[in-house]
């Protein structure tokens, strides 16, 4: 079962079939790939959409199998322009860090003179692309980018013939099609409906391929009870038919019912920061205090899309049921990694991995369609220098791991509790105490990414009197941030006060 964050639902089964009902599905998803290119071509043209609808109805299809094809397209165009988007967006940051390096020179961390000519290249593409990309339409490529530019280099891509790379392409093109659904209409759908209890699919197919076929033995063995309330409470229930390698899957999506609100802040939150390793939440009372922790740890790198899903498929489950059961709403940050990934290539390979294994949007939405579901209200809140806070404040006081920590933080964000510099932290001159606390707290997040932040909780973590920990302060001017940058010390350091005596948690009351 999968679900989304705009309170759909989708359940899926595999279908049994025989040949005949196999070969009918077949030439189904032929025509309608055919009619969805023509009619893209049609509207291309000038055609509206009214006049096309008449004339596919003319050719033998329904009013509503034309709708399908409709949306389909119109969902194709939309997903196409926000991918374009956010290309243009990935690429400008990349831009700016490739002439930021090439500024360099080789012994000060720039390019070396061959990669300098190579990536001089490359920076000219990238700004050749961002200078015309606001005039430019974005194509549609039915069948796949990538599979499409596979016909240049068949060895490299697994074809022997283009003959075979030919048949591929087909089948990319004509391997699924969808029939939407309308509340208005019986069982939701006019064009296929499911019958839970005799386990049948009724198939509408144009004329030309026999009309109205029954597929027995349709089970759906998750979210069985999704497609049961769409059916008593008359919600539309849109179908998609896609054939994969081990045959013709069948996608059931309609609205989820949405659980009565459980949850109140004025009891707590329950904070959860989501990373690369997993995710780690941490409950806090009425006043803030953490009273439960637990880290989810998940290892996504090397698991395919599916298995990635249903491991963070579980957790979300877990921590939805968490917030369920204490009656807490859920807290979590609201991420941008798309500048970010736009650097992959020019922040090392062990950095590109940890963005590209890192599944922020399925964690996200795992996360918010559980809690839909049972009645927890989900606080998206802004990360802003949440981590540095939880290191500082919360990690050795509580004995919380980095991840813990900022999770702690976003759970007090969302119970609109300050944070305020602890002492020895903040600048001492009252000229330099201007401005929003956030400006602070970025400057020492400027000072703990220099110096190691596991040093600084090594540091924080020892017992007796306040230790000495160096870190940037305000007074510290440019000059001193390059000399210090070369290895020479800083003439200003920064105490590290100790625990607070009884703030700890009392054993037993973490998870």
């Amino acid at each position: 079962m999968e679900e989304a964050s705009d309170g759909m639902t989708t359940v899926h089964t595999r279908l049994r079939l025989d040949e005949e009902t196999a070969r009918l599905l077949d030439d189904y998803a032929l025509r309608f790939g055919r009619d969805l290119r023509r009619l893209h071509a049609l509207l291309g043209q000038g055609v509206s959409l009214k006049d096309a609808k008449k004339q596919f109805v003319r050719e033998g299809l329904t009013a509503r199998q034309f709708n399908g094809i409709a949306a389909t397209l119109k969902g194709m165009k939309e997903s196409r322009a926000k991918s374009y988007q956010l290309e243009i967006k990935s690429k400008a940051p990349r831009a700016r860090a490739i002439e930021k390096k090439l500024a360099l020179d080789a012994s000060r961390g720039g390019y070396s003179p061959r990669v300098r000519h190579q990536k001089k290249r490359v920076v000219g593409r990238l700004r050749d692309f961002l200078k015309h990309a606001p005039d430019r339409e974005p194509r549609l490529i039915f069948g796949g980018k990538q599979l499409w530019h596979a016909q240049h280099h068949l060895k490299e891509n697994g074809f022997a013939t283009h003959d075979e790379w030919r048949n591929a392409w087909r089948e990319s093109r004509s391997g699924e099609f969808f029939l939407i659904g309308s509340k208005d209409e019986s069982s939701g759908n006019q064009s296929c409906r499911v019958d839970l209890h005799h386990e049948t699919l009724t198939v509408r197919l144009p004329d030309a391929l026999g009309g109205l076929r029954v597929i027995p033995g349709v089970r759906f063995p998750y979210g069985k009870e999704v497609l049961e309330q769409a059916l008593q409470r008359q919600i539309a229930i849109s179908y998609r038919f896609v054939r994969k390698k081990k045959g013709w899957y069948v996608f059931a999506s309609t609205k989820a019912r949405r659980g009565e609100r459980l949850t109140d802040r004025s009891r707590g939150v329950l904070g959860v920061d989501l990373g690369p390793g997993g995710m780690a939440a941490v409950e806090t009372d009425r006043i803030g205090n953490p009273i439960a922790r637990k880290t989810y740890p998940l290892a996504l790198y090397h698991k395919t899309s599916s298995q990635a899903r249903a491991l963070i498929g579980d957790v979300a489950a877990e921590i939805g049921d968490w917030a369920k059961r204490c009656g807490k709403p859920l807290a979590i940050e609201k991420l941008d990694f798309e500048e970010k990934k736009g650097l992959l290539r020019e922040r090392g390979k062990g950095y590109a991995r940890m963005l590209s294994s890192f599944a922020y949007r399925t964690m996200a939405k795992a996360l918010e369609s559980r809690c839909a579901r049972e009645g927890v209200e989900v606080i998206r809140l802004h990360p802003a220098h949440t981590s540095t806070i939880g290191i500082v404040k919360f990690a050795a006081m509580y004995g919380l791991s980095g991840d813990e920590a900022a999770a702690l933080a976003l759970a007090r964000r969302a119970q609109d509790l300050k944070e305020s510099l602890p002492a020895g932290t903040a600048p001492g001159r009252p000229e330099d105490r201007s401005g929003h606390v956030w400006n602070h707290w970025k400057r020492l997040g400027k000072a703990l990414r220099h110096l190691g932040r596991h040093a600084f909780l090594a540091a924080r973590r020892r017992s007796g009197r306040a230790r000495e920990y160096p870190a940037l302060s305000a007074r510290t001017s440019p000059a001193q941030r390059r000399r210090h940058a070369r290895g020479h010390p800083l003439d200003h350091r920064v105490g590290i006060p100790e625990p607070i005596p009884g703030s700890t948690v009392r054993p037993g009351c973490m998870e």
